[in-house]
């Protein structure tokens, strides 16, 4: 057999779309334990579907393309062969920008949920919501109409021999030094970079808003990086979508001798999934406070003595309670609280901030 690297890309194909499931699962049994759904919880299915179809198309564009194989191993492919790659191709291209943003779109619902209502919070969070579906729009109509007419982007085989058979070319394609082709297409390699860099300048973006939020609360530090480490974990995807930029690169790269020994078209699925896992971290703290109340109690525990004389502000009234040792006067009604638990079935750390973010909301708005 000829030596090849398909195989390890084929695994990675598979990993990353099986973790993401089991990810998407324990966030809905998150979920469900606190009886709290959200339109961020429905963005979230619709991506992961998605990325379940990205998955898919890249797999079989891997096979059907012969990515990880050497170009002078690769037999020779008839002309419907080429054309069901190139379909595969673009099927994988036209999915990826989209799940990415509709991933982000589910955080920015996640985190408008936390009911901050501060000026700088709610526009920073509005007007990111609808760059992030703009670059969307723009970036699936720009994939889907990156070649003129737009099926030869996965007609080019026949359509080129077509155009070539009609001019009198050579068996080279050129006549009077110039190759002749059936359609025209825009550098991908240009498209890729520009599209990624906006990618990553809103990811950037919304990794800025959690420690807005969270910053500003009257609660011990630790606690603090702690949220916004949770809710910053989509700094993971930006690594990432950087990463699948110099990948990218060096697959482009000009007069590249041997494209198709190279898996780096797979980092797009890696990109997607990983952005799907990450997004769901903030579902995890609930869940384990059900499923091991040991544990959570005991980082509870251990916060605590760390903390020592120090307390958190939180708003009175709702579902949440703790044990009352000191009250402050002002614009707003506070309460001071040590370990802040819930009454009610919402445990999650959304609550949590939730209530303690309206302590800030009323006393501090800029």
């Amino acid at each position: 057999m000829a030596d090849n690297i398909q195989k390890p890309s084929l695994i990675v194909l598979a990993l990353f779309p099986a973790l993401s499931t089991l990810v998407v699962i324990l966030r809905f049994c998150s979920r469900y334990l606190i009886r709290q759904f959200g339109w961020d919880d429905a963005l979230i299915i619709l991506a992961w579907l998605l990325a379940v179809g990205q998955a898919a198309a890249d797999w079989m564009f891997t096979i059907t393309t012969w990515q990880g194989y050497h170009v002078w191993d690769i037999p020779e492919q008839s002309m419907e062969e080429q054309t069901i790659g190139l379909k595969y191709n673009i099927a994988n291209q036209l999915l990826y920008n989209p799940i990415l943003a509709i991933v982000k779109a589910s955080v920015i619902v996640f985190l408008y949920r936390l009911e901050d209502r501060r000026p700088i919070v709610l526009w920073n969070l509005r007007i990111l919501f609808c760059v992030n579906i703009a670059l969307m729009i723009a970036i699936f109509l720009a994939d889907l109409f990156q070649c003129t007419p737009m099926h030869y982007f996965y007609d080019k085989p026949a359509m080129d021999l077509a155009a070539q058979q009609a001019a009198g070319a050579d068996e080279n394609g050129m006549k009077d030094g110039e190759l002749i082709t059936g359609g025209t297409c825009i550098s991908q390699i240009k498209f890729f970079l520009i599209s990624a860099a906006f990618t990553i300048i809103t990811d950037i973006w919304l990794l800025c808003i959690p420690s807005i939020i969270v910053w500003r609360l009257q609660m011990n530090r630790n606690r603090k990086i702690a949220i916004i480490a949770v809710l910053s974990m989509g700094a993971i995807v930006t690594l990432v979508g950087i990463a699948r930029l110099a990948v990218y690169a060096h697959r482009f790269r000009p007069n590249n001798p041997d494209p198709t020994y190279d898996i780096g078209h797979i980092t797009s699925s890696i990109e997607v999934n990983v952005a799907i896992m990450t997004a769901s971290a903030t579902a995890f703290p609930a869940l384990i406070s059900r499923v091991a109340p040991r544990i959570w109690s005991s980082i509870d525990r251990t916060t605590e003595r760390r903390r020592q004389t120090g307390h958190s502000w939180a708003v009175t009234g709702g579902s949440g309670s703790g044990t009352a040792s000191g009250t402050r006067r002002g614009r707003g009604s506070y309460v001071m609280m040590g370990n802040m638990k819930s009454n009610g079935p919402d445990t999650s750390q959304e609550r949590i901030i939730t209530q303690e973010a309206h302590a800030v909301s009323k006393d501090d708005r800029i």
